[in-house]
């Protein structure tokens, strides 16, 4: 089965007069992106004041680089945004560290590298709860060599000694 690619241009023939403003802005976005090596997403508006989002993602391995447009719907301007998720060009450091953040906690920012790193980070997170216990229970049983209860078990007795009359 071979996996279908958009066309990278208008078919001849094909009117855009009558076409669905998304539509027409799909055409104009595919002829403008490299979809060889990035991937682009269309998300319609969900009630008719919503604008049309496009998303370009020049390495599919990573979410952070992702290029965030939005559109009017009736007119296709393009539509400046004060958040985080906008032009990638226009994101300022803090902006880029707040979109690392799921490439950071998946380990995507370094690579094989930073994805084993990742792993092993959280199976040592993972194994604390279980070697605490260990250790706490390890010490509940010991005694001392020469017959003397514990340490915990020495203050035991001797609270027990106090509180006797």
């Amino acid at each position: 089965m071979e996996f279908y690619e958009p066309p990278s241009q208008v078919p001849a023939g094909v009117k855009t007069a009558n076409m669905p403003a998304v539509d027409k802005l799909w055409l104009q976005k595919i002829q403008t992106v490299d979809l060889a090596t990035g991937q682009l997403e269309m998300h319609f508006p969900e009630t008719p004041a919503s604008s049309i989002e496009t998303a370009y993602n020049p390495d599919p391995s990573t979410y952070w680089k992702t290029d965030y447009q939005y559109y009017d719907q009736h007119s296709l301007q393009e539509l400046s945004v004060t958040h985080q998720y906008g032009r990638f060009k226009g994101a300022s450091v803090a902006d880029k560290i707040m979109r690392m953040n799921y490439d950071i906690h998946v380990g995507a920012i370094g690579g094989l590298a930073g994805k084993t790193i990742a792993f092993f980070a959280s199976l040592f997170a993972a194994s604390l709860p279980v070697t605490g216990f260990l250790i706490w229970w390890g010490r509940r049983k010991k005694s001392k060599k020469n017959g003397q209860p514990a340490p915990a078990e020495r203050t035991r007795t001797k609270a027990k000694e106090l509180v006797r009359p």
